[in-house]
């Protein structure tokens, strides 16, 4: 019965928790005036410090081949077998994201990429980022054996919190202005409403550097004007 239970609540699981939202990699509320056109550049080294590269699964199959003789008395054999490893690779796709979401933000909000003529770059950096598990409602969880998620009661959550940073450059590669800010999002695992365990990590991060960003965007335009004499003039 037990067995039938966690069947069940696994393709329940599956089928029924929210996807990760597409739209989240599409920010908007566009500054305005926007800056001068500036060419928007990651860090990618400090979102992969701040997540992780990825993860590699591998395991061994022993592959062989023989032909057996037999006869009245005795059998023998002659054969070979080689051990293959199969590996497979997985990318962080948080890391992506946030490529993403930055480089839109600088094409569709902040600057004019329509103007071809490029005044400057914006460097993005994640400074530091924590993502927590917080597992407060596991205890009940195991308690009604897994039956509370049916309630829709979540078994765990993510919290990320980001420390994000955008460096402005003039095409001297002379810094103009830094901007940092933080940002933070709690996402819940739970059936009907909430995130498979993957997603939720990956919506709580996404939402939490759009929440840093909107921070920088702010303080942006209220340099707006100053930037873009400094941008034009150099």
């Amino acid at each position: 019965m037990i067995k039938i239970i966690f069947s069940f609540l696994a393709l329940l699981s599956i089928t029924s928790c929210a996807s990760f939202q597409m739209n989240l990699l599409n920010p908007k509320q566009t500054i305005s005036p926007q800056l001068p056109y500036i060419e928007a550049q990651f860090d990618v080294t400090s979102i992969e410090s701040a997540y992780t590269l990825g993860s590699t699964t591998g395991g061994a199959s022993t592959i062989g081949a023989a032909n057996w003789n037999f006869n009245k008395n005795r059998a023998f054999g002659l054969g070979t077998s080689f051990t293959a490893l199969n590996t497979t690779s997985f990318r962080d796709k948080r890391v992506q994201d946030a490529i993403t979401i930055f480089k839109r933000e600088v094409e569709n909000n902040i600057c004019d990429n329509a103007i071809d003529n490029k005044k400057g770059i914006a460097v993005c950096r994640i400074a530091a980022a924590d993502t927590s598990k917080n597992w407060g409602w596991f205890v009940p969880y195991c308690l009604t054996l897994c039956t509370s998620a049916l309630f829709g009661i979540p078994p765990l959550s993510y919290t990320v919190e980001i420390d994000a940073q955008i460096d402005i450059y003039d095409n001297q590669n002379n810094l103009i202005k830094k901007y940092s800010a933080l940002g933070n999002d709690t996402e819940y695992c739970a059936l009907y409403w909430g995130y498979t365990e993957s997603n939720g990590a990956r919506t709580a991060a996404a939402v939490a550097l759009l929440n840093a960003l909107k921070d920088i965007k702010t303080q942006i335009q209220t340099d707006q004007v100053a930037l873009s004499r400094k941008l034009v003039a150099r």
